[in-house]
């Protein structure tokens, strides 16, 4: 009797509770994966937030911006060779820029004033900075900064290694969640001094999504 039960298959009602169980696991999975990608965005949210803070901090500070600050080597770990030329303008950008491009110092000099609660960044692996001392972002890509842009003459934190899915997901919450347009947009990291203009689709590779202070 128990040979021939074991023989006879799963009835519809088993296969019903089977089907269940998956569903319930790949549901819970997938709300993880969400649940993992929201605090991604969040935490990306909050550096963001935490980089302008301490900016703005050491302009009333110092009263020279970071980077461009030919003072800063009154900072146990900025060298004489790490400080800017003072003159009002954070030259370089995170794209193209080496190690001494005052863009690059900035996260330095931040870091160096405790204003910045990071780890002095190493050197980047990746295409984008030019293996310049910048730091990682949440979603593996680097967190660059530059003020020099000619279009917008302001100062940009930006982000690539973002999905355009990830893109919008992070400008909607912090803008309107159009990349294109608003205090938050992408950018094509190929053209210099371009980035109000992506000029293409948004491509993972090639694309970042810059915040305007």
């Amino acid at each position: 009797m128990l040979q021939r039960n074991a023989q006879r298959g799963f009835t519809l009602v088993e296969i019903a509770i089977v089907m269940v169980i998956i569903g319930l696991l790949l549901g819970g999975a997938l709300k993880g994966q969400e649940m993992i990608e929201n605090a991604k965005v969040k935490s990306l949210l909050r550096f963001h937030d935490e980089v302008k803070a301490a900016y703005y901090s050491y302009q009333d500070i110092y009263r020279a911006y970071p980077g461009d600050d030919k003072k800063a080597n009154r900072f146990d770990d900025v060298s004489d060779a790490q400080v800017g030329t003072g003159d009002g303008v954070v030259t370089g950008n995170w794209r193209s820029s080496g190690a001494a491009a005052e863009s690059v110092l900035m996260w330095r000099h931040l870091i160096s004033a405790g204003l910045l609660g990071i780890p002095m960044p190493e050197a980047s692996s990746q295409k984008w900075g030019l293996k310049a001392k910048i730091p990682t972002n949440i979603f593996g890509g680097v967190a660059g900064f530059e003020y020099n842009v000619d279009e917008l003459n302001l100062p940009v934190l930006c982000f690539n290694n973002l999905s355009e899915e990830q893109a919008v997901k992070i400008d909607l919450a912090a803008d309107d969640g159009d990349l294109m347009a608003g205090t938050v947009f992408a950018t094509d990291m190929a053209v210099q001094n371009t980035l109000k203009d992506l000029g293409k689709n948004y491509a993972q590779k090639n694309s970042a999504l810059c915040f305007a202070f």
